[in-house]
């Protein structure tokens, strides 16, 4: 994701194309840039880095490095990386504790390089190509409230089910717990009332075999507490 100008973009390349798309699916001003005899890999995430308070779309170009991108559309040179690329590790850095920029890759080789920018005050590093499967990292900061341990707590599992039951485990009930499935359409398709366990654990069984395929939602409340469940029936 891209901001620029208040607005949030979805930003992509594909081929000869880069493409900036609103959250209301509108293109941006400018897009797609089209560029001539450049082709880039469908499958990369894009890196976005400000240099010099531009933020600057760096794309992988299919064996041959990186693509740069201004705000405008416009291809920047003097940002792009070219060099013989191989499915490794390549890597933005920035150091805090000397205020540089670096850039780690390696060529087919496998010779490794460092690249970098020095006297940068602020983390240039807007979007660092995080994937899930792991090929590159995003580092930031989260921030969040940790539940008390005795809370209420439930999940499903098998999620999504094939086998006709799932299990909704509760953790921390209060008192008796009150269980609710709906469907996608909003219909009561399964309540019971269970019994509070003599420990803080406890599985409750959904006999699921007359369910239809689907997503389905739950609500389970104990005392004063509730929690929301979902799952999924593939039949």
């Amino acid at each position: 994701d891209l901001l620029h100008d208040g607005q949030i973009y979805l930003v992509f390349g594909a081929g000869d194309r880069v493409f900036a798309i609103t959250l209301d699916g509108t293109l941006a001003p400018g897009f797609p840039a089209y560029l001539d005899d450049k082709e880039i890999d469908p499958a990369c995430s894009p890196r976005i880095i400000t240099f010099n308070d531009e933020n600057i779309i760096l794309l992988e170009e299919k064996d041959n490095g990186f693509v740069a991108i201004n705000n405008d559309a416009e291809l920047s040179i003097e940002h792009s990386f070219f060099w013989e690329k191989v499915n490794t590790l390549d890597q933005f850095y920035w150091d805090e504790n000397i205020q540089q920029l670096h850039f780690i890759y390696s060529d087919v080789s496998s010779n490794l390089y460092v690249s970098y920018l020095e006297n940068i005050e602020e983390d240039p590093i807007i979007w660092n190509g995080y994937r899930n499967d792991g090929y590159n990292i995003y580092s930031g900061f989260i921030q969040y409230q940790q539940d008390p341990e005795d809370a209420l707590t439930a999940f499903c599992f098998p999620n999504p089910t094939r086998q006709g039951e799932v299990r909704v485990k509760v953790k921390n009930a209060k008192a008796e717990i009150d269980l609710k499935i709906f469907d996608i359409a909003g219909n009561i398709v399964w309540r019971e009332t269970i019994e509070k366990a003599a420990n803080d654990s406890q599985d409750v069984r959904i006999d699921t075999s007359k369910m239809a395929s689907g997503v389905y939602f739950g609500i389970v409340s104990s005392e004063k507490e509730v929690k929301k469940i979902s799952f999924a029936i593939i039949n």
